[in-house]
């Protein structure tokens, strides 16, 4: 039984991990991170922890809005992990899936997580958007993102997924789309 860290910070945020985040995962084989914003579509450390589950291991995050920021994420990570045969800790919320009886309490962790989960996402906004600063999409960024919204079929991406993966709002996606066409 080996047990895996994963967190994610904020882009914005400092460069080091918090030191309540270190403490949460001392004693973990591995630890892997993103740098993104809870709304991120691509997440090549938490890919790589959940990769390196095998049957009986542990993935153990700080808190579960380290590990995602949206209840649809959240039930995404735990289905894989839960495939994979292995466990998942949150130290944060005192959950530890081995010693679960079927639902028991989870479904109060997951409601504080979805009502918690506005308060998590104004406090990232703040830090990557100052009150007042316009949002700005950096063209790298949106040369990646462009083709894939104007794809047809399956390959399409919506604008709530060019949001995510841009870290910016909807409504910001649809002016730099205007203008980009106009």
């Amino acid at each position: 039984m080996t047990r895996h860290g994963y967190y994610r910070v904020p882009s914005a945020g400092p460069a080091d991990p918090p030191a309540y985040v270190l403490r949460a995962l001392q004693g973990c084989a591995t630890i892997h991170d993103d740098r993104c914003s809870a709304n991120a579509v691509i997440r090549p450390g938490l890919q790589a922890a959940l990769d390196q589950l095998q049957p009986g291991d542990i993935l153990v995050v700080p808190s579960l809005h380290a590990l995602c920021g949206s209840l649809v994420d959240l039930l995404d990570a735990l289905r894989q992990v839960f495939e994979r045969s292995a466990y998942l800790v949150s130290v944060r919320e005192d959950l530890d899936t081995q010693k679960l009886q079927p639902l028991d309490g989870f479904c109060e962790i997951l409601r504080r997580f979805n009502d918690q989960r506005v308060v998590v996402r104004r406090g990232e906004g703040l830090l990557t958007n100052p009150v007042g600063a316009p949002t700005k999409i950096r063209m790298r960024n949106w040369a990646a993102v462009l083709p894939q919204l104007k794809a047809e079929g399956k390959d399409r991406m919506t604008l709530d997924q060019a949001a995510a993966a841009l870290g910016v709002s909807r409504s910001t996606v649809v002016r730099k789309l205007k203008s980009t066409e106009g």
